[in-house]
């Protein structure tokens, strides 16, 4: 994912120039983009994000195409037989294309096609455009942390896996993700197995047990992103466990923030930091509007405090969280996570700085 790329989107939504479906279709290809805004998504990848059927994200794609926002280039399927996916290049460089002045001019990107028919001949000097690996890369043997292997352990017991069920290198790396995402905690994942367990659903059982298809239960669907995760999060099941679980995390939320000097500090020096490092217009919009309440649990507390009617604060934990985290981290901060709350709880007042 590219923070650049991502802004690069968002600012359509903001001049207006993009709107609705279609602007989450370009979105959701900027969140897969390198850094010279190349990549390979899927239009059923897309249509799943985006809640559209396929057909009308190829329908997006090609206006967008036709817009000159980016452009795509066809490929063979890897055995020569077929389609493969689309290499999407978005035209991060373009500069008149946001102001109105739409060119249709193609952005310098290494590599790029020009529109022209004839083979693309990418900059192989650049790692940037080297394509994913059809097939999942050898990991070594190297036995994962406590919390990784005890998530392991309990996705087994709640869903019934026997002894020979393997710690493969997918499950491992989804679960270090989502362990890494900012602001997660082992609870959130433990819970959404719980919750997966308890679906007869997504088990195959009960009146579900002839239903068409597998069991989707594994890991690897579980993990496969913080939105996907974050639904099976708060499925709210009533089995005894996700019981226990949620409640928990219940307890966590309604631990007092406390104000603090260094909290105000942190989130001054954070602010600064990411000021220089995003566009104006994603700033002010983006972040300007939240301050810092405090901290709980080793955490830096944000909230929206604009007072307006825009549900920021969803889109801000989604989009920028971790460009938060990473700005936080700098310069040895004591704060390593944030926590973002939509509104500031009653009676608790901003910390200045």
């Amino acid at each position: 994912m590219s923070v650049r790329a991502t802004t690069w989107a968002w600012e359509f939504g903001h001049a207006g120039l993009v709107k609705g479906g279609q602007l989450l279709t370009l979105v959701r290809v900027a969140d897969h983009a390198d850094n010279n805004g190349v990549c390979w998504p899927g239009t059923e990848s897309i249509a799943d994000y985006t809640g559209n059927e396929e057909k009308t994200v190829r329908r997006h794609l090609k206006d967008l195409e036709d817009r000159s926002i980016l452009h795509r280039e066809r490929e063979a399927a890897e055995k020569g037989r077929g389609r493969g996916k689309d290499r999407i290049c978005l035209h991060l460089d373009q500069p008149d294309i946001l102001s109105g002045n739409n060119s249709g001019l193609q952005p310098d990107i290494p590599g790029a096609s020009t529109g022209h028919s004839g083979p693309v001949q990418p900059d192989i000097s650049d790692p940037g455009l080297y394509r994913e690996p059809s097939k999942e890369p050898k990991e070594p043997n190297i036995c994962p942390d406590d919390q990784v292997q005890e998530l392991f352990e309990f996705w087994k017991e709640m869903t019934g896996r026997n002894g020979s069920t393997i710690l493969t290198s997918k499950r491992r790396r989804l679960l270090k993700a989502r362990l890494d995402d900012p602001g997660r905690t082992l609870e959130e994942i433990k819970l959404a197995v719980a919750n997966v367990a308890a679906s007869d659903w997504h088990m195959k059982r009960g009146k579900h047990k002839s239903r068409d298809g597998q069991v989707q239960s594994d890991l690897t669907l579980i993990c496969r992103d913080p939105e996907h995760l974050e639904g099976y999060r708060d499925m709210g099941s009533k089995d005894s466990v996700a019981v226990a679980l949620r409640a928990s995390l219940d307890r966590v939320e309604t631990e007092p923030i406390e104000p603090s000097e260094r909290a105000a500090e942190a989130w001054a020096a954070t602010s600064k930091r990411i000021a220089a490092s995003v566009p104006g217009t994603t700033y002010r919009i983006w972040i300007e509007p939240f301050g810092v309440l405090g901290e709980r649990r080793g955490r830096l507390v944000l909230a929206d405090l604009s007072g307006d009617d825009n549900p920021r604060a969803e889109w801000f934990r989604r989009r920028y969280t971790t460009l938060v985290a990473e700005a936080l981290a700098g310069e040895g901060s004591v704060f390593t996570d944030i926590e973002v709350l939509d509104e500031p709880p009653p009676g608790l007042e901003r910390e200045e700085g």
